[in-house]
């Protein structure tokens, strides 16, 4: 058994702030408020630093949980924009009415005309900061007019978000590699996709280039992103379709895509209408810790 100076100390130190309530002071906290077709916002939070990426769902849906963490929506620091899509800005004009300061590549703002609100267009060669948090663009390939995805750290932790992709480039696989926790899209299963109802336009453009990530599409790139030994990651699985998926159907693709590294990585699907699911460091180090996978 290691000494108490060691590993299992700064353990035990997480999971008795867990069993008494309190929180690892200055930790990210991510958790989903929405994610598919009906809406998508995700909060990052870390320390003093708050920003929402999308507002796609009313801010009505995700005020008891910003209250939660003693937060308003007019306090959050920034919103950051993948594209103009509406499942993606539906409550924007609400929340930009809050006077929020609002970031998007100059295409979004285009496409969203979002001129004269802008704070800052982003862009995809340099990092940009917001109090704690460190920000990188990703450009994704997609039917927009210039999305992204995000790979945000606030120097201990990191947390990357892809979705509305119908295609990979290994270039961000160093940026998945490094996360703790990845958001990524697995929109569909292609055989369910394929004999399914949608009309045959909505089928190409769904399984183009510019479309949607399938369930085996994504498992297999973060298989090529995580070799054998990578320490133990959390994937949320996003933007799943109600009429070409099912949640089981692509966390059990995903896992078998993921078995060939020899590690253990937790995947869940995010739901798609409620509030979804809270990232931790502590909460993932105590959970997998009880199971005994660390040592």
């Amino acid at each position: 058994m290691p000494p108490r100076g060691g590993s299992y100390h700064c353990v035990d130190v997480i999971l008795q702030a867990r069993e008494t309530g309190l929180q690892v002071p200055n930790e990210m906290y991510v958790q989903s408020f929405g994610s598919g077709s009906c809406g998508n916002a995700l909060l990052v939070q870390s320390g003093a630093t708050s920003v929402l990426i999308d507002c796609g769902v009313s801010p009505r849906a995700f005020a008891k949980p910003l209250a939660s963490r003693n937060l308003r929506l007019g306090e959050l620091d920034a919103i950051l924009l993948t594209h103009e899509h509406d499942d993606h800005v539906r409550g924007l004009a609400a929340a930009s009415s809050l006077g929020l300061p609002l970031f998007a590549t100059k295409g979004t703002s285009t496409a969203l005309g979002l001129k004269t609100r802008l704070r800052q267009a982003i862009s995809f060669d340099e990092p940009m900061q917001i109090g704690t948090l460190t920000i990188q663009a990703i450009p994704t390939s997609h039917d927009a007019s210039e999305p992204c995805g995000y790979s945000i750290t606030d120097g201990a932790s990191r947390m990357t978000l892809l979705t509305d992709l119908g295609e990979t480039d290994d270039a961000y696989g160093e940026l998945i590699e490094r996360s703790q926790l990845v958001v990524i899209e697995a929109n569909h299963d292609v055989q369910m996709l394929r004999s399914g109802p949608y009309p045959e336009h909505l089928k190409r453009r769904v399984l183009s280039a510019r479309g949607h990530l399938s369930n085996d599409a994504c498992g297999t790139f973060l298989a090529r992103c995580f070799g054998r030994g990578t320490p133990t990651r959390t994937i949320w699985l996003a933007h799943l379709s109600a009429t070409n998926n099912r949640p089981a159907l692509a966390v059990r693709s995903v896992e078998c895509n993921l078995a060939q590294s020899k590690t253990v990585h937790k995947v869940v699907a995010l739901p798609r209408r409620e509030i979804g699911p809270v990232w931790q460091p502590s909460l993932v180090t105590s959970s997998f810790m009880q199971l005994g996978l660390f040592g």
